[in-house]
């Protein structure tokens, strides 16, 4: 089965439709359309966030497995590119926000906590709760065995969506996204990169005795 070009993944029950030459790429010719109470494109979701956007293409790309692209001639780019800006994003990102923590953390913790926030399963996570999984575009082999759920594409996906949307917005998009998923994690790390207040010292009274 031909797998969701922009929405969500694919199911028994699809419609195909023509696709509209002013609104999507030219090499992209179908969506599928499902019947199903969630938003059914990447660009509903965008909106839902309040996040612009003007390169649809660019956003398209960014969702967009290699194996997609292998299988689908007219589809000349992956996210790989994307991928690589995205990286770069996150970790200017999270180093800013850690760099504001109070009290100060030195370069040892924050380079520690850092790596666990945007360690690949950390990644895939921030995915998942967002929701944007659905719009991966994987070729039918990735698809049967179960890619979707993998959190190397999950991540990859993620960072090249923070790559395409910070070269179309700006950071502002950037803050919107990671604000909801990467500050909590700093909040409850797995780690003790953190400062944590001192135990609490219990004295033991004194002891007094009566001289007779």
């Amino acid at each position: 089965m031909m797998p969701s070009l922009y929405g969500s993944a694919p199911s028994a029950m699809r419609i195909y439709a023509p696709m509209s030459r002013s609104s999507l790429p030219r090499e992209l010719t179908w969506i599928n359309l499902e019947r199903r109470n969630t938003m059914s494109t990447i660009f509903e979701w965008l909106d839902s966030q309040n996040i612009r956007y003007n390169n649809k293409q660019m956003i398209l790309e960014a969702l967009t497995h290699s194996s997609y692209a292998n299988e689908h001639r007219r589809v000349k780019r992956d996210n790989e590119r994307l991928e690589f800006m995205g990286d770069a994003v996150l970790q200017l990102w999270s180093s800013k926000k850690l760099f504001s923590i109070r009290p100060l953390l030195n370069e040892g913790r924050m380079t520690t906590l850092r790596s666990q926030l945007v360690c690949e399963e950390a990644l895939a996570d921030y995915n998942r709760k967002l929701g944007l999984g659905q719009y991966l575009l994987l070729g039918a082999g990735e698809e049967r065995n179960g890619g979707r759920n993998r959190d190397s594409l999950l991540a990859d996906m993620f960072e090249a969506l923070l790559g395409a949307l910070f070269l179309d917005q700006g950071m502002y998009a950037i803050d919107i996204i990671l604000e909801q998923v990467l500050t909590p994690a700093i909040s409850s790390p797995k780690t003790r990169a953190l400062p944590r207040p001192p135990p609490a010292v219990h004295r033991p009274a004194p002891y007094h005795t009566d001289h007779v």
